[in-house]
């Protein structure tokens, strides 16, 4: 059984967009060490309900996805795309771990919310 997706909510001003950033680590089970992910074979997929046009991303080969030199996976977001948002909106995000099979799982289940 996979463990629940963890939570997590980015709020910000309109006028204040800019890419959002997570950092990903995992359990090693033969190791027993805290590692970044993804690992190995997997992919991380990255979706955020932009009004009018939901953006999925991934790290696969031309997703859009990459972790820059801190180790900080960053969601290009720019203040054109929450033009079309209403005030004080909320927009789903979803993150998930995607295994070299096809078969993957939910690590955080999250919201972006404008303050304004």
């Amino acid at each position: 059984m996979s463990p629940a997706p963890l939570t997590y909510a980015w709020r910000m001003a309109r006028a204040d967009a800019a890419p959002l950033g997570l950092i990903l680590r995992g359990l090693d089970v033969a190791s027993g060490q805290i590692v970044p992910l993804p690992a190995g074979e997997q992919a991380i997929a990255w979706s955020v309900g932009l009004p009018g046009r939901p953006r999925a991303l991934t790290t696969e080969p031309g997703g859009g996805l990459a972790t820059d030199a801190d180790g900080v996976l960053r969601f290009p977001l720019a203040q054109a795309d929450l033009a079309g948002a209403g005030p004080r909106a909320t927009m789903p995000v979803v993150v998930r771990l995607l295994e070299g099979d096809g078969t993957g799982r939910t690590v955080l289940l999250g919201t972006l919310e404008l303050l304004d």
